[in-house]
């Protein structure tokens, strides 16, 4: 597929931006956001799908990685810090909207997909949490069940990381894997959310198993990475 190479044109253009800035003696900071934009658009490749994802893609990244190029070139601080960021955000927003329909795929009803919390001192702790769900493109809803050390953990740090996987015994080069970064937003008891919960785990576990959860984590959406299969 042609547009494919279009995106690998975009990664060696960056690395090219980044010579040409540290030839120019330019920031740190700005060497940091290209290598930024460059690290997401090498996790966006095996992740855009159609046609469409390549051409929005395109109007987004092709005339400013040009501007960029030309800033470095000339050594203009101001003008490639703004171009960069400009950039970084709007690569970084494209990323994880493709990102969550695949971390949807992923993640929702995998029982093996895991939770990843930390006390206040840093101590991590990895639990299973089939019941995690991603609900629309802000929110992961977890039902508080057989998880203590999270409960415990998610009342000193809000920081949770939910990941999910689909191994590829075949090729283990072909395993994909969603990470979801986030955060407690809310614990709910009652409610849409709560009863949407519930009714899932009774179906997949039965009814006893579905009493025993009293509340559901809703942690918002901070950042999606997607480890999937590349060319690159």
């Amino acid at each position: 597929m042609e547009e494919h190479y279009q995106i690998l044109a975009y990664i060696d253009d960056l690395e090219e931006a980044r010579r040409l800035a540290q030839e120019s003696n330019l920031s740190l900071k700005v060497i940091k956001m290209i290598d930024s934009v460059r690290g997401d658009l090498v996790e966006l490749e095996p992740i855009l799908t159609s046609e469409k994802d390549y051409q929005e893609l395109k109007e987004v990244v092709e005339a400013p990685i040009e501007d960029l190029i030309g800033c470095c070139r000339k050594g203009a601080e101001a003008s490639c810090k703004k171009t960069a960021e400009t950039l970084q955000t709007q690569v970084y927003e494209i990323k994880n909207a493709l990102g969550l329909e695949k971390a949807k795929a992923l993640i929702n009803g995998n029982g093996f997909t895991l939770i990843g919390t930390a006390d206040k001192e840093g101590k991590v702790d990895i639990a299973f949490c089939g019941s995690a769900t991603i609900i629309d493109e802000k929110h992961v809803a977890v039902a508080c069940l057989l998880l203590s050390r999270t409960a415990e953990n998610l009342e000193a740090n809000k920081h949770a990381t939910i990941i999910g996987s689909r191994i590829s015994e075949e090729s283990p080069m072909d395993t994909e894997v969603a990470r979801i970064y986030c955060i407690l937003a809310k614990e709910e008891d009652t409610g849409p959310i709560f009863e949407m919960m519930r009714a899932a785990i009774e179906k997949e576990a039965g009814k006893t198993v579905a009493d025993m959860m009293r509340k559901v984590y809703l942690l918002k959406i901070g950042e999606i990475r997607i480890s999937a299969p590349s060319s690159i």
